[in-house]
């Protein structure tokens, strides 16, 4: 700095610019020295630099714990349903569907936060779409099913009905099994 100030040069501009460099970086080195020497501005900051830390760890695990929490819940479903296979308990029904919307309420709840958090951070417009297009595409394939179903019960029905010739009474016993 000192050196800009007595050599004379032809380019005044770079002599201005260089001086003003040299300022910022004293200045900035300065202010870094005395927060590094003062006990206050220390406690400061790693108290600051701990409860970023804190934050974190907690959104971390909390994050966690909803991943494994919804893993588990889906790992109940599928043996809920084995159960049923081999015991045909009704409980087990009413087990599997409490647990099922558990399992569809966490989905929707993570559906919707990351909708919000998405968009408020201003790329959420694409995201949105993304999400938007994954439920239609679920809403299709569930109304797909059902109406494959559907279709494979009246078939069922037309088959079985040409099988006991339209008799009410073989209806009867079949679905009313008499004991």
């Amino acid at each position: 700095m000192i050196k800009n100030l007595t050599v004379p040069s032809d380019l005044m501009i770079l002599q201005i610019r260089n001086i003003v460099i040299s300022f910022l970086a004293l200045s900035i080195g300065l202010n870094s020295l005395i927060r590094a020497l003062s006990k206050k501005c220390t406690e400061e900051d790693i108290s600051s630099k701990i409860n970023v830390r804190n934050s974190i760890v907690k959104l971390k695990s909390l994050c966690s714990a909803f991943v494994i929490l919804q893993a588990l819940i889906f790992i109940c479903v599928i043996l809920s349903m084995i159960a049923f296979y081999f015991t045909e308990n009704i409980l087990t029904v009413a087990i599997l569907i409490v647990l099922g919307l558990l399992l569809s309420i966490s989905w929707i709840i993570e559906l919707i936060t990351t909708i919000y958090y998405e968009k408020k951070q201003r790329r959420g417009i694409l995201m949105m779409m993304k999400l938007l297009l994954l439920a239609a595409i679920i809403l299709v394939k569930i109304l797909l099913s059902k109406g494959l179903a559907l279709v494979l019960i009246i078939l069922s029905f037309m088959f079985k009905g040409k099988q006991l010739y339209k008799s009410t009474l073989e209806w009867n016993e079949y679905f009313f099994i008499a004991e």
